[in-house]
């Protein structure tokens, strides 16, 4: 099994908040393991918007993420995770997420074009959870989580 946790996110107030753009800001511990976090928006629940992605070193040290985002802002969800392989040769991409939000997940060989690969499992309590034996005619294989 993959050892670990998902990270865990927390989305704090936005900062310089106009009509048409804010400063979006949160918290990630990314429990031991590196991760990666990003934030995504849009005008409904469905989100869509991604901000770029920052990082995060392994340990237990709250990360402070920030990014600036445009057009209109509701409520943004702050997303982390990270990926692993399991004892039997998949490949686990676990992340937090909002609980009521149905995510899928992306891939990619170039980190330009993404197709989508395929619906997550919510785990419960807003941790969700993607895996795959990844095919052998890609040697390099990227995956990001996202709205349908």
């Amino acid at each position: 099994m993959l050892a670990g946790e998902a990270p865990r996110v927390f989305t704090l107030p936005a900062g310089r908040v106009t009509t048409t753009s804010a400063t979006l800001r949160g918290m990630v511990n990314p429990v031991g393991q590196p991760a990666t976090a990003w934030f995504e928006w849009r005008e409904t629940t469905s989100y869509g918007n991604l901000t770029l992605a920052t990082n995060l070193a392994g340990g237990s040290n709250v990360g402070y993420v920030a990014a600036e985002a445009e057009g209109v802002m509701p409520a943004p969800s702050l997303l982390a995770g990270g990926g692993g392989w399991t004892t039997n040769g998949e490949f686990a991409l676990r992340f937090t997420g909002t609980a009521s939000a149905a995510y899928r997940v992306f891939t990619s060989t170039n980190l330009v074009n993404w197709g989508p690969l395929g619906f997550v499992t919510h785990l419960g309590s807003g941790q969700f959870e993607f895996r795959e034996v990844p095919p052998t005619n890609h040697p390099v294989r990227f995956y990001r989580p996202g709205a349908p």
